[in-house]
């Protein structure tokens, strides 16, 4: 009986408060309960902030801070040439920063020079008869294959082609032209090359943004040769696209291993213990304040980078800032060279000096290491007057996920910036904590995907944030209009000084860093290997002949090639020397076995992200083709599928603290396709089959696209290239047929080179034998672009 009474009871309370959120209002209810029970609601006291005269005098010393100050500085960095490494500006930007820092006095200051591979523009015009040379620029690689042309140029007529629809390339002669093109044609310029088009030149139309410049560049490898002309030039084009004139095209650009430098300045701190207990002294805790120095842009030769420098002129007046107030704290500025190429600086600088695993912490000197407690990056932009604190970036967080974990350990620093600015600033909306902000996400407050140093500084196992601008979208970063002029002076100044007031107080606070016993974990791998071919007269069985020079690469997960102009594919170019030993001859290409044994060689320090990832090298010709990449034939990477069948795979996957592979390539010419759409379902085709001429895979071939478009939203690379055996002795190419599908459906797209005739004069069936079978599988396409694809399929 008590148990029917008790289970009646519950049902009643489980009705009642059921009943309470849906027949009644609950806010009404709480009422009631409270007028019932006559419950006090309890209000927590608010203590007043309490402004102190050192407060007070922060403020003073951050709102010295000028708009005049700012300006000097992003002037020297953007008035000298693209600071792209490889590019004059670059060295002067570092140049001006060392004298700087030795102008305020440091004399603890550090040069460390690295290594980074870059496109580097060789120079690119437009001539026609009546008009002076038109200078243009090649625009940022198609993953590895630069717009280099042919060294006696394209000949052809020039055409406007406006936003590079069909309509407005209708009646044209796009066959065989350069076309003439407004930047603000998203991905429409792939219309012209596949109705023929040699090449397309971009000029400014008053749209130029940076999501319009990261269409302008692919994820593939193909072959559609891009430049850009300025503003005062496109008049001339244009009058001559009025009456399709011939002009002629030359460009050369190439991959080369540059010069990049990072700047180290230190300022020590106090010889004193922290507390009485005397367990640390506050020179012993390390602060690393970073920012970069280095710009982009989708034309590599102009890059002004305006935004890119807001954070380094921000990071040289706290500088100044903490050089005349000093800190308790050691802090070091840190001024990275190759942010942008993969975030290529910082990795340098953690692979030196700080790493949390044992085993690299082993093999770093002492003298070498860094141990600081606190990164803190720098991602400015003066679209805001607002600071946030970012512990999330998207570089290697392609899907946008939310690390809680990283968020518990790195929240204390935002709730510290906001304290700080209160007793500062107090009233003022200067700070956003986008680490763990109430209410909404970090996502929230960074509508573009931005690639942060702090992300590598966390992979390795190492606590660091991004102080960043919160909810911009960085119109003009990656473009040749980044210039001064675009900048809000006004909202950078009120930034900097925001940044100033909180390094002041963090850097006297004995409760800064956070005390905790979580800890990140070391995820930062290296790879090295070697890049061999085949030669079957030094030996038949192995690959023993390296490949000088190679560019080997691998591609950040995610279907993006930029974040925010971070670029994802990384790059490394394979050591140079001699391929073959000096017994077999002599020349350029022979010398000593131990130099042999070096050719070949590539290394990445860091890999980006804790995946596995496929590794790809290429080679090209003095005209800018590819003529070796990736073997996916039974002698190599079998099908490209790295499993147990491939004698030398080409995926790497997550493994120990270091690995090694070696990969084989193969002589080829590349056949691009545009236009990979499945018209049906209006989807990404993402899975290629290559066949030879008679249906069966081929020996040696290679091939490249994006895996897994058919399920995305938004862009897509709606292009792949297929690699078919070159054969050196003869000049000729293997034909390859192309067959695409996105795995679910079947084969939407063959690309056999069929008969025309078998299609404007279809056979009687009576009439069909196995010759005209045969005839109509097709005879496979032989290199270059697969011109109409849409009609050939």
């Amino acid at each position: 009986m008590l148990k029917k009474i008790g289970t009646a009871f519950l049902w009643l309370i489980a009705i009642f408060m059921l009943s309470s959120v849906t027949i009644f209002n609950p806010g009404q209810v709480t009422d009631f309960f409270v007028k019932l029970f006559n419950i006090q609601p309890s209000i927590p006291e608010l203590k007043p902030i309490v402004i102190t005269e050192r407060d007070r005098a922060i403020k003073d010393r951050a709102d010295s801070v000028t708009r005049e100050d700012l300006r000097t500085t992003l002037e020297a960095l953007t008035t000298n040439g693209s600071r792209v490494p490889g590019y004059p500006g670059h060295k002067r930007a570092f140049n001006y920063l060392k004298s700087q820092f030795e102008q305020l006095g440091f004399q603890d200051i550090a040069v460390e020079e690295y290594d980074v591979t870059v496109p580097v523009d060789q120079g690119a015009s437009l001539k026609s008869n009546g008009i002076d040379d038109v200078q243009l620029y090649s625009l940022w690689p198609n993953h590895v294959q630069t717009p280099t042309l042919p060294k006696a140029g394209l000949t052809g007529p020039i055409v406007y082609g406006g936003n590079g629809t069909f309509k407005e390339l209708n009646g044209k002669p796009v066959d065989g032209s350069i076309v003439l093109m407004d930047f603000d044609c998203g991905q429409n310029y792939f219309n012209p090359r596949m109705l023929g088009a040699t090449a397309v030149v971009f000029f400014d139309n008053g749209r130029v943004t940076q999501g319009e410049a990261q269409d302008k560049f692919l994820l593939v490898p193909a072959d559609l040769p891009r430049f850009w002309v300025e503003k005062q030039d496109a008049q001339t084009l244009l009058g001559l696209a009025d009456r399709q004139a011939e002009v002629t095209l030359n460009a050369k650009m190439t991959w080369e291993e540059v010069p990049s430098w990072n700047l180290i300045a230190t300022l020590k701190g106090v010889d004193d213990y922290i507390t009485e207990r005397e367990e640390r002294k506050w020179k012993d805790q390390i602060i690393v304040l970073s920012s970069f120095y280095d710009a982009i842009s989708v034309v590599p030769a102009l890059a002004p980078g305006a935004e890119n420098a807001t954070g380094i002129a921000a990071l040289l007046e706290s500088a100044k800032a903490l050089k005349a107030n000093p800190p308790k704290y050691t802090v070091k500025f840190l001024a990275t060279g190759a942010h942008f190429q993969g975030l290529r600086g910082v990795i340098d600088f953690l692979y030196k000096h700080s790493r949390e695993s044992d085993f690299w912490r082993e093999r770093i000197p002492d003298s070498e290491k860094i141990d600081f407690r606190l990164f803190i990056g720098l991602d400015m932009s003066s679209e805001s007057d607002q600071l946030a604190s970012f512990s999330h970036g998207t570089f290697n967080n392609n899907f946008w996920t939310t690390d809680n974990y990283l968020n518990n350990l790195l929240a204390p620093y935002a709730e510290k910036f906001d304290d700080y600015l209160a007793r500062v600033y107090p009233g003022e909306a200067r700070h956003v904590d986008a680490i763990a902000p109430p209410k909404r996400t970090w996502k929230n407050f960074m509508p573009v995907r931005l690639g942060f140093d702090s992300e590598m500084v966390t992979l390795v196992g190492k606590e660091g944030i991004t102080i960043a601008a919160p909810s911009t979208s960085r119109r003009f970063v990656d473009t040749p209009n980044d210039n001064l002029e675009n900048l809000n002076l006004d909202n950078l100044t009120r930034q900097t000084q925001t940044l100033v007031g909180a390094l002041l107080k963090a850097s006297e606070d004995p409760d800064f860093f956070r005390v905790s016993k979580l800890k990140l974990q070391d995820r930062g791998h290296r790879l090295h290997g070697k890049i061999r071919k085949y030669d079957r007269n030094i030996d038949f069985a192995l690959p023993r002949v390296p490949m000088s020079g190679a560019i080997v690469t691998y591609q950040q997960w995610g279907p993006i090639n930029s974040a925010a102009g971070v670029r994802t594919l990384i790059v490394d170019k394979a050591s140079e020397g001699p391929i073959y030993d000096e017994s077999y001859g002599a020349g350029a290409e022979f010398g000593p076995k131990e130099a042999v044994d070096q050719t070949g060689a590539f290394e990445f320090d860091i890999m980006v992200n804790r995946w596995g990832n496929w590794v790809l090298a290429y080679d090209f010709d003095d005209e800018g083709r590819i003529t070796y990449a990736p073997d996916f034939g039974t002698e190599g990477d079998l099908e490209g599928k790295s499993n147990s069948k491939s004698k030398f795979p080409t995926f790497q996957r997550y493994g120990w603290w270091e690995n090694e592979m070696m990969e084989v390539l193969f002589e080829c010419r590349s056949l691009s396709v545009f236009e990979i759409i499945d018209s049906s379902y209006l989807t990404a085709l993402d899975k290629m089959t290559v066949l030879n001429e008679d249906d069966v895979r081929p020996i040696e071939y290679g091939f490249s696209y994006v895996l897994g478009q058919s399920t995305l939203e938004g862009d897509v690379t709606s292009a792949g290239v297929a690699f078919a055996k070159y054969n050196s002795t003869t000049g000729e190419t293997d034909p390859l047929k192309i067959l695409m599908s996105t795995g679910l459906f079947g084969v939407k797209y063959l690309l056999l080179n069929a008969p025309e005739e078998l299609l404007t004069s279809p056979v009687d069936k009576w009439d069909v034998d196995e010759a005209l079978k045969k005839r109509s599988r097709g005879a496979g396409h032989r290199g270059g672009v697969i011109f109409r694809p849409s009609y050939e399929a």
